[in-house]
């Protein structure tokens, strides 16, 4: 499961299937902008010897996203170099540009696999629905990494039939597509969705199993809240973790005594779960803020976090001065949630010790005190 989050995260938090390291000092003065001669200059880059100047070049042409970057950006997706030709599908995916579908359907077909996996990320990131069924076929690819990226192309895609197929791969005997599928399903908002969902939280693979207890929080279907309560038996403390998260999303009262108890559970995975699903929750249950009070001096950092968030959203005052004295954690995830957290309570007796921490060293931190400052007290800069 962790290649499989590793994949994930590429993509989710670049925005866009580039993987490439760009240099500061490559073409440093042609991407100051988007006129007529910037363009020109980064097109006629894409012919250019050096290849880590075409690919730098294509990465640029698909941040501006300009119409006449088109057609010379589908000629460089037929360059000799693997890297060029994955930055100049990254591009035109960015494009969202129909005429570009034809060669990456083509491209599918490209003898380096990271090519073809460009090709099926860029497919999703442009939407046309003629690429459905060679995406289908992408799903028998041999190269594992270009299976595990169709079923998000096809949401990408979202029409009847690419759902149907994503539905479909949720029973695909390649376990990272069943994960992406399962991911896949829950970006996409049709009732379709739910019952498959349920099903998968009895996969054989965690990792299948955490993800589709992941979506249906994400979802809020009551119609998951009695399989998840039994998922909440597996013997894999991620999913646990998983299940807990979710019901505290779904907010549905049946689950609330699960993920009371979940807070105190063995587990940090499920302990964090459980308080991670609070950030977005409807419960304001007491028991909940008691717990969460105590998760404030829980020794794992990512579970004190999430625990300072959940209590922002509950918005309880007993929570003001634990979260103060979370300003001091060791931790600067735990001082900015803690900082966050006041802000959203806006009680008045956080307003100096944010103050105090606007020197610390770390900027995330200060600038959520900051923020904080500004729900607390608009003019907080003009009093001493």
């Amino acid at each position: 499961m962790n290649q499989w989050r590793k994949w994930l995260d590429i993509v989710l938090l670049s925005g866009a299937f580039v993987f490439l390291m760009t240099s500061n000092d490559v073409l440093p003065a042609l991407c100051g902008g988007k006129d007529s001669r910037s363009i020109e200059a980064l097109i006629a880059s894409l012919k250019d010897n050096n290849p880590q100047v075409r690919v730098n070049a294509a990465v640029e042409l698909g941040k501006l996203q300009d119409v006449r970057a088109v057609e010379p950006l589908i000629a460089a997706i037929k360059d000799k170099n693997p890297r060029v030709r994955e930055a100049a599908f990254s591009a035109v995916a960015n494009t969202k540009d129909p005429q570009a579908a034809d060669p990456l359907i083509t491209a599918l077909q490209d003898k380096n696999p990271e090519v073809r996996t460009a090709a099926v990320v860029a497919l999703g990131g442009i939407g046309d629905a003629r690429a459905v069924e060679a995406l289908i076929l992408a799903l028998n690819d041999t190269d594992p990494k270009v299976r595990f990226w169709v079923p998000p192309s096809l949401a990408g895609i979202g029409n009847d039939r690419a759902v149907e197929v994503i539905i479909a791969s949720l029973k695909h005997k390649d376990p990272g597509v069943r994960f992406t599928a399962a991911f896949s399903l829950g970006r996409i908002e049709d009732a379709r969705v739910v019952e498959p969902l349920i099903s998968a939280l009895k996969d054989k693979e965690p990792g299948v199993r955490s993800m589709a207890a992941g979506r249906l929080g994400q979802i809020k279907d009551a119609r998951a809240v009695e399989p998840l309560m039994a998922a909440f038996k597996d013997s894999d403390p991620q999913v646990r973790g998983a299940v807990a998260g979710a019901l505290g999303n779904i907010s549905d009262a049946r689950g609330l005594e699960l993920v009371i108890a979940a807070l105190k559970d063995e587990d940090p995975a499920v302990r964090g779960g459980a308080a991670n699903g609070l950030i977005a929750s409807d419960f304001k249950d007491a028991r909940l803020v008691e717990s969460l009070l105590a998760l404030l001096k829980d020794q794992d950092k990512i579970v004190r976090g999430y625990a300072a968030q959940a209590l922002g959203r509950i918005k309880d005052a007993r929570a003001v001065e634990p979260l103060i004295a979370a300003l001091q954690d060791a931790n600067p995830f735990i001082r900015g949630a803690a900082a966050a957290a006041l802000g959203e309570i806006r009680d008045a007796r956080a307003v100096v010790p944010l103050k105090a921490i606007l020197k610390d060293k770390d900027q995330d931190v200060r600038e959520k005190a900051v923020q904080a400052l500004e729900k607390l007290d608009p003019n907080w800069r003009q009093r001493k």
